[in-house]
């Protein structure tokens, strides 16, 4: 059994309950535990997620980081558009260190595209202020994470929340396995693939064959293709990467 999310969940409850808020001692326990706060996996749901900005966010299984469902963000008309979900005031404290994760991935747009982790807050004034957490350039079709093992919450903040945006794309993206925990605690590292920036290899199974066709025919109709898509290396899945997948299957096979 995970006593990392039976633990997590138990601390939920107390603090929906508000049990925890009259309970210093484990209060105190628990910012010094290495355990996870929350865990989002987004197999049952949105998980307190919400949009920010003008976006759609569902839960969709077309990718995901790990199970079988991931959160996706659509419709983004501005960079800061994007997924937010709060913290909350009993288990996130100001002044306090904290690990946080998330993993990201997209499938439109350029073949990378920069992502960040940030933190919306009210300081002491009560003045919004903005601070990044965690940033990474993530590839199309491939699986980042965004961490910060020892992020220290802003002292006298409140109204606190993460949020997952781009700096200046507005291409729809997924996230999974979002994670806040105790300052220290490391998440599972990124998922690398197998094979990875090979032409025509589409599926990123090692080899080219039929099957790569298939699915590079399928991206055609779907304006939306991971790198290895494109063949020819101009920035652009096109019909002609296709012919060229196509070609080599051809000639490369027997006589």
């Amino acid at each position: 059994m995970n006593m990392k999310k039976i633990f997590a969940g138990i601390t939920a409850f107390l603090c929906c309950t508000g049990i925890l808020a009259y309970m210093p001692e484990m209060t105190q326990e628990i910012h010094a535990a290495n355990y996870y706060i929350f865990e989002d996996s987004f197999e049952n749901g949105t998980a307190d997620w919400n949009s920010r900005g003008t976006v759609a966010i569902s839960t969709s299984s077309q990718t995901a980081f790990a199970g079988s469902e991931s959160l996706l963000a659509e419709g983004r008309t501005a960079a800061w558009n994007g997924a937010f979900k709060t913290l909350n005031p009993n288990l996130f404290l100001p002044g306090v260190e904290y690990s946080f994760s998330v993993a990201v991935n997209y499938f439109e747009g350029g073949n990378t595209d920069l992502f960040c982790l940030k933190l919306q807050y009210q300081d002491a004034a009560g003045q919004t202020q903005y601070a990044s957490i965690a940033e990474a350039e993530v590839r199309k079709g491939e699986w980042t994470q965004l961490a910060n093992t020892n992020y220290q919450l802003p002292a006298g903040a409140s109204e606190m929340q993460i949020y997952v945006e781009t700096t200046e794309t507005t291409n729809s993206f997924y996230i999974d396995e979002a994670v806040g925990a105790a300052a220290g605690t490391v998440v599972q590292e990124t998922l690398e693939p197998a094979i990875s920036g090979v032409p025509g290899d589409v599926n990123s199974d090692g080899v080219i064959n039929i099957y790569d066709l298939i699915l590079a025919k399928h991206y055609l109709t779907q304006n939306t293709a991971p790198i290895e898509a494109d063949v020819d290396k101009n920035g652009e899945f096109q019909v002609k990467d296709v012919i060229q997948i196509q070609k080599y299957l051809v000639t490369s096979s027997p006589a």
